[in-house]
């Protein structure tokens, strides 16, 4: 008998735990369905209280699309490449470009100098792009030969500018640059500075610059005169004396302070050259000027 009425006590006891499975399964779906008619019925009055959600949606997708445009176009566009002879003078350079640059967004300088990593010259290139390039010689080399993302860049270049092309020519880089120029476009535009014009400068200016390009002479050409203020300073008052006799001989607008001239002479001179727009002045390293 105790066994029956046990089997009688377990068959009720499942009986209780299936109709508890089957409330709490009814009552999750239940709970399951609420929750989905109360999403609807938040979107629905969202949308029937504020209208102005589906405007600020469409300018705020508008203005993604702008963006998106700009980047894509920004990757399109050719790089600028700037190059110059030492790595002091590359990162001025990039120093100012970037000072210009400040106010235009979606233009980007970088620079490749020596001193640095190759590879994190890559991965910077790889999450930063640029327009702008401003490299050594070297450095930008290497990236040619060994076929990063730059190098690949620089079949669209459409700008190059070649700076103190003099400097590079005394430092032996003639040959690097003959590299660089074979894998750069025909169809680009090229500048050249150099602050004097010797038969090396001329031969490859042949090579960077189109045939029919323009000569620009900023001082004018057998202008020795100087454009800017000069201190010159010497040693002894007979060194300042025979460079100023040398500036003169050029034709140079020059004068010269030094011990062995009288006190009115020195005042007169020191304020002249603080009046002048173009003077070079030579003195001893004794003197000091008044004020």
């Amino acid at each position: 008998m105790y066994s029956s009425n046990d089997d009688d006590s377990d068959d009720y006891d499942d009986d209780v735990e299936e109709k508890k499975s089957e409330s709490n399964l009814a009552l999750r779906k239940y709970v399951r369905i609420i929750k989905k008619r109360v999403l609807l019925k938040i979107l629905e009055d969202e949308v029937d209280l504020s209208p102005q959600i589906e405007e600020i949606r469409k300018e705020a997708n508008m203005r993604k699309n702008m963006q998106q445009k700009e980047r894509e176009n920004a990757e399109e566009e050719s790089i600028m490449s700037t190059k110059s002879p030492t790595r002091e003078l590359a990162s001025k350079i990039s120093a100012e470009a970037n000072s210009l640059l400040k106010h235009h967004n979606g233009i980007g300088v970088q620079t490749l100098i020596g001193g640095t990593r190759f590879k994190v010259d890559e991965r910077r290139l790889e999450t930063d792009p640029c327009q702008i390039v401003v490299a050594t010689l070297g450095r930008l080399l290497d990236h040619i030969e060994n076929k990063s993302d730059i190098s690949e860049g620089l079949m669209g270049l459409q700008k190059l500018v070649l700076d103190e092309a003099d400097h590079f020519l005394d430092l032996g880089f003639q040959k690097d640059m003959e590299k660089i120029v074979d894998c750069l476009p025909r169809k680009r535009q090229s500048l050249l500075f150099s602050a004097t014009i010797p038969k090396e400068v001329r031969r490859i200016s042949q090579l960077v610059l189109e045939r029919e390009y323009a000569y620009i002479d900023t001082l004018g050409i057998g202008c020795l005169e100087t454009h800017a203020k000069v201190i010159d300073f010497c040693a002894t008052s007979m060194m300042t004396s025979l460079m100023c006799s040398l500036f003169r001989e050029m034709k140079l607008n020059v004068r010269e302070i030094h011990s062995e001239k009288p006190p009115l002479y020195r005042t007169r001179i020191s304020n002249e050259f603080k009046e002048s727009k173009g003077l070079i002045l030579i003195t001893s390293d004794a003197f000091q000027l008044n004020g």
